[in-house]
């Protein structure tokens, strides 16, 4: 029997042919938008940097553009934590009898993310799960790529 007349090469080599017209839509779509989304970013976070109060308080924690790890992003994104004291109501408007709004205050912790594409540097703790039952950790990620590094010296 001829392999490329066969109903199973044909499925597989659209597959393969549709993967590749993909993958060329990827990259013209990154060459053409990506560039400039990335421009606009590190333009207003120049932009953000003049101002004290941003260089002053974000700055500190929000690793993007300070670490080789995490990935480039602006605005900084934030992580919500636990809540740290009583929800008040500081706003409300019931002036409609069929409507209410409010606008509740809730006082919680909170952290700039630093992402690195499987982890957060903000939250070490949180562990990528591999599947049903095995979980990878930030430190367990950094020592089996530092050994195999040195495997790789070594050979």
């Amino acid at each position: 029997m001829d392999v490329e007349r066969s109903a199973s090469f044909a499925y597989f080599k659209n597959k393969h042919d549709a993967i590749l017209k993909c993958l060329d839509y990827l990259d013209r779509f990154e060459t053409r938008f990506v560039a400039k989304f990335q421009q606009e970013e590190r333009d207003n976070l120049a932009q953000a940097c003049n101002d004290p109060v941003f260089a002053e308080t974000v700055q500190n924690d929000w690793l993007a553009y300070n670490h080789n790890e995490v990935k480039e992003h602006f605005p900084p994104q934030v992580i919500i934590g636990k809540q740290t004291g009583d929800e008040s109501e500081f706003l409300v408007y019931d002036a409609d009898p069929h409507v209410r709004v409010s606008i509740t205050e809730v006082p919680c912790e909170y952290n700039y993310s630093n992402p690195t594409g499987l982890f957060n540097l903000s939250i070490p703790h949180v562990e990528l799960r591999l599947n049903m039952y095995s979980t990878l950790s930030y430190k367990q990620q950094k020592k089996n790529e530092y050994d195999e590094e040195r495997k790789a010296r070594q050979e």
